[in-house]
């Protein structure tokens, strides 16, 4: 607005001006030449202002038109601003709306997926305890199977048991005769033990091949009397006499082939008394005496295998004395 007030009172001067220039033509006529002069220098002075007033208020239309074209490049400016604005904030708009459906969409997949799991694991779970109850049913079958099994096993053992303990034989007026035969767990022969009415008289025990190992009498559950005993191959070794199942008495050890090889008296695990040895063919080979601390006493004989005399030793109580020679 206030340029154009400047413009509107430029227009006005320069109105004026003209106006004056016809006044003066007319008042040049009438004065002189001085009056003219001042009047043509008055003239060209109206003149250049004239033209500094247009020059001025052209000035001002540029200026104005200046400002105009600022003012609208300005408000072109701040349109445009205003529009990238909008756009700027339509798009962040869009696009935090877009995040937020994203994010809600991903939050709702993940929940979706988290159920499903938690569904998963659950009926893994239901399926787990249900095949463990399976089990435990299947178990708790089996274990019964197996112990009514084991039941009837161990009776089955019990009464094989009390056969093989009864052993197998005959019976005479309700007592027990002849050779009855007993078995281990394994079956195999044990032992024959020889019944006269009811009473065992001879008991015979065998090894695991079926050779006799040795062969007495039992009283009370104990050796007594004389018993024989047999290498693994049943070839007999020895036989001794026994008293409340303790050797004690004539012990006599034998060649392979048979023949006796040494016999003697023996008590207490201790050699006593006289003892003689054999050769294998029979032939005496020595006989001599021990004190009752199994020590050499008296006199010890020799013999070659012919028979005839080798030497003698005298012993006292252990202690060599003398030696004879023949």
């Amino acid at each position: 607005m206030k340029h154009l007030t400047a413009l509107f009172l430029l227009i006005m001067v320069i109105t004026s001006c003209s106006n004056n220039e016809k006044k003066q033509e007319t008042v040049i006529i009438k004065t002189d030449t001085k009056e003219l002069e001042e009047a043509q220098r008055a003239k060209l002075k109206a003149e250049r202002e004239a033209a500094e007033a247009k020059r001025k208020a052209d000035e001002e239309v540029l200026k104005a038109q200046e400002e105009a074209r600022k003012i609208k490049e300005d408000a072109e400016r701040q349109a445009a601003e205003a529009k990238r604005l909008l756009a700027e904030t339509v798009k962040k708009a869009q696009e935090d709306a877009d995040r937020q459906t994203s994010e809600a969409k991903r939050l709702a997949a993940e929940e979706v997926r988290k159920a499903q799991e938690d569904a998963d694991r659950q009926a893994a779970e239901a399926k787990r305890l249900a095949a463990e109850e399976v089990r435990k049913l299947q178990e708790a079958a089996e274990a019964e199977k197996k112990a009514a099994e084991a039941k009837k096993f161990a009776e089955l053992m019990a009464a094989a048991e009390a056969k093989r303990l009864e052993g197998e034989g005959a019976y005479k007026d309700g007592k027990k005769d002849g050779v009855w035969m007993f078995y281990d767990k394994e079956g195999i022969k044990e032992k024959e033990v020889l019944f006269a009415d009811g009473v065992d008289t001879l008991h015979t025990y065998f090894s695991s091949n079926g050779n006799k190992l040795k062969e007495g009498k039992m009283v009370d559950g104990k050796e007594e009397g004389s018993w024989t005993f047999y290498d693994e191959n049943g070839v007999k070794e020895r036989e001794t006499e026994h008293k409340s199942g303790k050797e004690e008495g004539i012990y006599t050890i034998f060649h392979e082939n048979g023949q006796m090889s040494i016999q003697g008296p023996y008590a207490n695990k201790l050699r006593i008394g006289t003892w003689t040895w054999w050769h294998e063919t029979g032939e005496k080979w020595k006989e001599g005496n021990y004190a009752d601390d199994q020590q050499r006493h008296g006199t010890w004989t020799i013999w070659h295998k012919d028979g005839s005399l080798k030497e003698e030793n005298i012993y006292d109580n252990g202690d060599f004395i003398s030696k004879k020679e023949y």
